[in-house]
């Protein structure tokens, strides 16, 4: 990361006016932030949106929130990652000594939390496709065929299915050849960033889809958006 910084790697120094140019944020902003960030015990809190989540190339936070919080050594006191949302929303729990909404914790507390309970109607029993990949699967079924796991992942499932055995390609089904995906992060969320990217880029996909507001993360694999 010191020798991508210093330009080693791609001989672009990241200067101060480098970086202005790309956010349009005034050099003197960016020091005053670097300078607070190395001097204090930071931790770095977010939420499902925004510009780190939700917009073109917000891969990019994602790999260097990585970096900064290993640089500043996450664990330590003061030195953690946060999220602000979805908490409580499945009965009223909240993680450990988070204290979500409290003078320890800065993200602020619900007012009212949803019941997803009380919103249940029951589930129905959705067929099953002939072939089917798990989602943190997907990278390495395209990448080394075949593969064998067990249960189908879906959380409505008897418990019975978790000791059925799946494997991909499925007798008689071809392997993938084109990918149609209407939640294009799979880098960030699920699969180990250059290791989906490099799925993308198997001679094995010919085609890929991505049906998606934000143009984020995969999004700048597809051919058609």
């Amino acid at each position: 990361f010191k020798d991508y910084v210093l330009g080693k790697e791609d001989g672009i120094p990241k200067t101060l006016i480098w970086a202005s140019k790309k956010t349009g944020i005034p050099t003197r902003i960016i020091k005053v932030l670097a300078r607070e960030w190395a001097a204090k015990a930071t931790s770095i809190s977010h939420s499902n949106g925004g510009p780190g989540v939700r917009s073109p190339y917000s891969t990019e936070p994602c790999r260097l929130e990585v970096v900064l919080l290993g640089m500043q050594g996450l664990g330590k006191p003061g030195c953690h990652q946060l999220t602000m949302i979805e908490w409580g929303i499945f009965g009223g729990w909240n993680p450990p000594n988070w204290k979500i909404g409290d003078d320890t914790n800065p993200a602020p507390g619900p007012v009212v939390y949803p019941s997803i309970v009380a919103a249940n109607r029951g589930f129905t029993e959705a067929e099953m496709p002939q072939q089917i990949i798990p989602k943190l699967l997907i990278h390495e079924a395209i990448l080394n065929p075949p593969l064998t796991w067990y249960g189908n992942t879906q959380c409505r499932y008897l418990v019975e299915d978790q000791f059925v055995q799946y494997k991909y390609p499925a007798d008689g089904c071809s392997e993938v050849h084109m990918i149609w995906t209407d939640t294009p992060s799979w880098m960030s969320c699920w699969n180990g960033g250059n290791r989906m990217a490099d799925a993308f880029r198997s001679p094995q996909i010919e085609f890929v889809m991505a049906q998606h507001p934000w143009i984020e993360n995969d999004c700048e694999f597809a051919d058609i958006i």
